[in-house]
């Protein structure tokens, strides 16, 4: 495939913008975190990230630049008192978040496990072989590991902040912390054949089908909770379902990457 072809993931958005955003983890640090905590002056920025100003600077340059974060004003943000530029995110900046934060994997590329658990293991490979491919027109790899980029983002992000949260209840404070949940699940699985990856697929499944139900019956109830001017945060799930290697000959052989 030409390296050199520009890739869309809809009319409006550009695969190279999102390499470009995604390419480096202080840059792509810079859009997560204005995203997740509003209008953010340099000073915040760095103390979120846990990086220097400094380091921050530069990229912040380029993503003006580039038109991935604009400046606002401070007056209007009510933050009259408070020292330095204030930065907030572009229209591009927020499709592109929304995009990677939307589920690729839906209806149109999930096969029915009933199907499945009736193919042969050749049958089943064939079938992999196949949804690979559909996914592959209208789902460039690039976006998977941007995704990925978005994950590690959010978790370093989230990393600071709870060391910050356990040198304060070390003094014996309570912090002010928002409602919520932070969990980190890693578990690997020996699998023998096709059957035992069917069984953890289907759950993995039926708990993305539930997850979607609780979704919209949240979104249905924020409505209602929007006219009462309730705060609202974002609840993050990232689930990776993966056997490695997954193919053994790959690295035998030259391999053009996209």
């Amino acid at each position: 495939m030409n390296s050199n072809k520009i890739f869309t993931v809809n009319s409006e958005i550009n695969i190279t913008d999102i390499i470009y955003l995604t390419k480096n983890d202080a840059r792509f640090g810079i859009i997560t975190a204005i995203r997740l905590y509003g209008a953010l002056n340099l000073k915040k920025m760095a103390n979120i990230l846990g990086k220097s100003e400094t380091t921050l600077i530069h990229h912040l340059h380029e993503l003006l630049d580039k038109e991935f974060i604009k400046q606002l004003d401070r007056k209007k943000l009510g933050k009259k008192g408070e020292r330095g530029k204030f930065y907030g995110l572009t229209e591009k900046s927020k499709k592109i978040n929304h995009l990677l934060t939307q589920e690729y994997w839906g209806q149109d590329h999930v096969v029915k496990i009933e199907d499945l658990k009736r193919k042969t293991a050749e049958e089943f490979k064939q079938a992999y072989i196949q949804q690979l491919r559909s996914i592959s027109s209208v789902f460039p790899i690039l976006n998977l590991k941007a995704m990925a980029t978005l994950n590690k983002s959010i978790m370093d992000i989230t990393a600071q902040e709870l060391e910050k949260i356990i040198n304060v209840l070390k003094v014996n404070k309570d912090p002010e912390i928002s409602l919520g949940s932070t969990t980190l699940y890693v578990n690997s699985i020996p699998v023998g054949n096709h059957s035992h990856v069917l069984r953890i697929v289907e759950l993995t499944v039926e708990y993305l089908r539930k997850l979607t139900e609780i979704e919209q019956e949240i979104r249905a109830d924020l409505k209602t909770m929007k006219s009462k001017n309730a705060e609202t945060l974002t609840q993050f799930q990232y689930v990776y379902l993966g056997t490695a290697p997954i193919s053994s000959d790959l690295h035998s052989k030259e391999v053009k990457s996209i």
